[in-house]
């Protein structure tokens, strides 16, 4: 699919069929994909890639999964204001969750913004995480040509962005052009320009808030996340003729809920330790159907990947079901004895596997007769 800072990236398929986007780090990239793979297992936003797995490739990298997310990048317009106004929606919606972690995407382009079928958008590639002094140019703030950056460079690219899809350019495409920006009154004049090469009508409100987003001075951006993303939603409402905005759904409901089961992870911290120290060998999930015993694995499976990461401990920890664990085991396919695979790959070391290799599965196994 291509490469970025983070290295190559690639779509691929589950043995259940589902899409998948791999994107393969190098081991000195290893601090910014684990810190990744945590936010994205933190937040709850329809606007940002569900994260599935971070898999160790036995030389120091990883393998970090995420939901494939069908759409096309986020090209130049010009498109309707009230298109443009939700889309910026989205993207802020996206970062208001990354910035209350505490961190900031760093390269908030159009490139990384994917528009779905249904019109939404969603945030990714997060392999600038917290980073300082990069992105893509024509959406860099100056703070981060000096080597800076941070949460109010990442609503500089949402100006940025909307500038490219209700004028079809973003506002500086040179650097030199951008750094001799000295103030409020150089930004409207330059929106007002692309407005009139344009032949878009700009209304007042909206020039506003370009003119604070892409304020030179980061301090005197949109300060609050919360109060941009209510800015944009007040702007779209505004923008279609004084209309309520019709109910979407999908603005805020999540594509993968965030995980409440314990108040304070204890109970996952305890289960981790107990399989890594070795004293647990077979961990079984129980409750009724519907309670959330396969998401229980996930997490811990997540928290297990996360610790190995960090670690760089090589030994694989994966989601798995029951046909792939008895292939990785080489037992044989459709034998349903999966038990006993496991034992013989245990007394075996599995080669693929090694010591210390997890398998988790979401759905229980059959037990043997």
């Amino acid at each position: 699919m291509g490469a970025g800072a983070e290295g190559g990236t690639w779509l691929a398929r589950e043995p259940a069929g589902r899409a998948v986007v791999l994107k393969h780090v190098d081991p000195d990239r290893m601090g910014t994909v684990a810190r990744a793979f945590e936010v994205l297992r933190g937040v709850s936003s329809p606007h940002l890639p569900a994260a599935l797995e971070l898999i160790g490739d036995g030389q120091g990298g990883a393998w970090l999964l995420t939901g494939f997310v069908e759409g096309d990048v986020l090209g130049p317009g010009p498109v309707a204001l009230e298109q443009a106004l939700a889309e910026g929606l989205g993207v802020a919606h996206a970062l208001a969750a990354i910035h209350g972690l505490g961190t900031h995407h760093g390269d908030v382009s159009g490139n990384n913004v994917i528009v779905t079928p249904t019109r939404g958008v969603v945030l990714t590639d997060l392999g600038q995480l917290g980073a300082h002094g990069c992105g893509t140019p024509g959406f860099l703030a100056p703070e981060v040509l000096r080597g800076g950056g941070g949460p109010a460079a990442d609503r500089f690219g949402v100006g940025c962005l909307l500038c490219l899809r209700l004028f079809g350019e973003v506002p500086w495409r040179r650097p030199e052009a951008l750094m001799s920006v000295d103030g409020p009154a150089a930004v409207r004049a330059r929106l007002r320009a692309l407005a009139t090469a344009a032949a878009v009508e700009l209304p007042r409100p909206v020039e506003a808030l370009l003119e604070r987003l892409l304020d030179p001075r980061p301090e005197h951006r949109v300060a609050d996340p919360q109060l941009l993303v209510a800015r944009l939603r007040q702007l779209q409402r505004a923008s279609s003729a004084g209309e309520l905005l019709r109910a979407r759904g999908a603005w805020w409901l999540p594509n993968r809920w965030r995980f409440l089961g314990f108040a304070d992870g204890a109970p996952l911290q305890q289960a981790a330790q107990a399989i890594e120290s070795g004293h647990c060998r077979l961990l079984a999930v129980l409750g009724p159907q519907g309670s959330g015993r396969g998401r229980v694995v996930e997490e811990l499976v997540g928290t297990l990947q996360l610790a190995r990461t960090r670690s760089r401990r090589r030994a694989p920890v994966r989601m798995s079901d029951e046909g792939a664990l008895l292939r990785e085991l080489g037992g044989e396919d459709g034998a349903g004895d999966w038990v006993a695979a496991w034992v013989g790959g245990e007394e075996r070391g599995v080669a693929e596997g090694g010591a210390g290799a997890v398998w988790g599965l979401a759905e229980p196994p059959r037990w043997p007769a």
